[in-house]
Protein backbone atom coordinates (compact mmCIF):
# COMPACT_ATOMS: atom_id res chain seq x y z
CA UNK A 1 0.00 0.00 0.00
CA UNK A 2 2.97 2.59 0.88
CA UNK A 3 3.94 1.92 -2.99
CA UNK A 4 0.60 2.19 -3.95
CA UNK A 5 0.15 5.60 -1.82
CA UNK A 6 3.61 6.86 -3.52
CA UNK A 7 3.25 6.17 -7.05
CA UNK A 8 -0.54 7.79 -6.77
CA UNK A 9 1.35 10.91 -5.58
CA UNK A 10 3.98 10.64 -8.28
CA UNK A 11 1.44 10.23 -10.97
CA UNK A 12 -1.45 12.61 -10.36
CA UNK A 13 2.19 15.46 -10.04
CA UNK A 14 3.27 14.38 -13.58
CA UNK A 15 -0.90 14.52 -14.94
CA UNK A 16 -0.37 17.85 -12.96
CA UNK A 17 2.78 18.79 -15.64
CA UNK A 18 1.11 17.73 -19.10
CA UNK A 19 -0.02 19.96 -20.81
CA UNK A 20 -1.20 20.55 -24.81
CA UNK A 21 2.61 20.65 -25.61
CA UNK A 22 3.32 16.63 -24.45
CA UNK A 23 2.82 14.06 -26.91
CA UNK A 24 0.10 12.21 -26.87
CA UNK A 25 2.18 8.62 -26.09
CA UNK A 26 3.49 10.76 -23.01
CA UNK A 27 0.15 11.75 -22.04
CA UNK A 28 -0.71 7.74 -22.49
CA UNK A 29 1.89 6.95 -20.47
CA UNK A 30 1.08 9.35 -17.60
CA UNK A 31 -2.58 7.91 -17.70
CA UNK A 32 -1.45 3.92 -17.59
CA UNK A 33 0.83 5.26 -14.40
CA UNK A 34 -2.42 6.80 -12.75
CA UNK A 35 -4.80 3.77 -13.74
CA UNK A 36 -1.89 1.28 -12.41
CA UNK A 37 -1.72 2.90 -9.00
CA UNK A 38 -4.85 5.42 -8.10
CA UNK A 39 -7.48 3.27 -9.85
CA UNK A 40 -5.88 -0.45 -8.89
CA UNK A 41 -5.62 0.00 -5.02
CA UNK A 42 -8.86 -1.16 -4.37
CA UNK A 43 -8.96 -4.92 -4.35
CA UNK A 44 -5.33 -4.70 -2.07
CA UNK A 45 -7.23 -2.66 0.29
CA UNK A 46 -10.24 -5.20 0.87
CA UNK A 47 -8.05 -7.88 0.80
CA UNK A 48 -5.89 -6.70 3.75
CA UNK A 49 -8.96 -5.43 5.61
CA UNK A 50 -10.55 -9.00 5.36
CA UNK A 51 -7.15 -10.22 6.04
CA UNK A 52 -6.49 -8.24 9.21
CA UNK A 53 -10.56 -8.11 10.44
CA UNK A 54 -11.41 -10.80 13.25
CA UNK A 55 -13.17 -13.46 11.00
CA UNK A 56 -16.48 -13.08 12.16
CA UNK A 57 -16.15 -8.89 11.58
CA UNK A 58 -14.59 -9.11 7.81
CA UNK A 59 -18.50 -8.21 6.03
CA UNK A 60 -18.78 -4.75 8.78
CA UNK A 61 -14.97 -4.43 8.67
CA UNK A 62 -14.59 -3.99 4.79
CA UNK A 63 -18.11 -2.46 4.08
CA UNK A 64 -17.21 0.42 6.55
CA UNK A 65 -13.67 0.85 4.89
CA UNK A 66 -15.90 1.04 1.41
CA UNK A 67 -17.78 3.53 2.68
CA UNK A 68 -15.12 5.72 3.89
CA UNK A 69 -13.50 5.62 0.39
CA UNK A 70 -16.51 6.97 -0.75
CA UNK A 71 -16.70 9.95 1.25
CA UNK A 72 -13.83 10.77 -0.11
CA UNK A 73 -15.08 9.66 -3.55
CA UNK A 74 -18.28 11.90 -3.21
CA UNK A 75 -16.17 15.13 -1.48
CA UNK A 76 -12.94 15.38 -3.55
CA UNK A 77 -14.64 16.45 -7.20
CA UNK A 78 -16.24 19.16 -5.56
CA UNK A 79 -13.23 20.50 -4.11
CA UNK A 80 -10.99 19.82 -7.26
CA UNK A 81 -13.79 22.23 -8.69
CA UNK A 82 -13.99 24.40 -6.39
CA UNK A 83 -9.52 24.37 -6.81
CA UNK A 84 -10.29 24.65 -10.42
CA UNK A 85 -12.96 27.86 -10.16
CA UNK A 86 -10.62 29.70 -7.66
CA UNK A 87 -7.23 29.02 -9.57
CA UNK A 88 -8.19 28.31 -13.15
CA UNK A 89 -5.71 25.69 -12.65
CA UNK A 90 -5.97 22.03 -13.55
CA UNK A 91 -2.83 20.98 -12.25
CA UNK A 92 -3.06 22.52 -8.86
CA UNK A 93 -6.25 20.44 -8.63
CA UNK A 94 -4.10 17.12 -9.44
CA UNK A 95 -1.13 18.06 -6.82
CA UNK A 96 -3.45 18.70 -4.25
CA UNK A 97 -4.93 15.34 -5.02
CA UNK A 98 -1.59 13.93 -4.53
CA UNK A 99 -0.70 15.43 -1.19
CA UNK A 100 -2.84 13.34 1.08
CA UNK A 101 -1.68 10.17 -0.63
CA UNK A 102 2.11 11.15 -0.37
CA UNK A 103 1.83 11.49 3.29
CA UNK A 104 -0.03 8.50 3.85
CA UNK A 105 2.63 6.52 1.82
CA UNK A 106 5.21 8.24 3.77
CA UNK A 107 3.21 6.81 7.22
CA UNK A 108 2.74 3.37 5.96
CA UNK A 109 7.03 3.06 5.03
CA UNK A 110 7.43 4.51 9.11
CA UNK A 111 5.53 2.01 10.17
CA UNK A 112 6.42 -1.18 8.92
Amino acid sequence: MAGLSLGMAASVVLLAMCNAGWPALAVGLVACLISATALSWHGILLAETAHASPEDMRGGVTGGVLSFGQVGALALPVMYSGLLETTGSYGIGFVMCGVPVLFIGIYLLRNR
